[in-house]
């Protein structure tokens, strides 16, 4: 049951990371204007991936996978929707 719940953990933190953007624009100046649109097209996409890489996740927890690899998978999907959303957020340039 531990180890189950740990997994459930694992799936709700990749799914978190989809939602980044919107976390960041409460505490990170975003750019006015034209610019703003980008969040219209890059919210929903992020969040899809995010589903998509927990559900990818879910599957391969079903397969016995080493702890090291499954740890490894787990970086690479959490580091991909960080890396997406820190590259896609529009910043206001000072």
């Amino acid at each position: 049951m531990l180890r189950m719940d740990k997994e459930i953990a694992k799936i709700i933190l990749i799914l978190f990371f989809g939602f980044l953007t919107p976390i960041m624009m409460l505490f990170v100046p975003v750019e006015g204007g034209g610019v703003s649109l980008i969040f219209v097209l890059t919210v929903p996409i992020l969040i899809g991936i995010s589903i998509l890489f927990s559900i990818i996740y879910f599957y391969l927890d079903k397969w016995e996978f080493t702890l090291e690899r499954k740890k490894l998978i787990l970086l690479f999907f959490c580091a991909t929707l960080i890396a997406l959303a820190l590259m896609v957020y529009p910043y206001r340039q000072y």
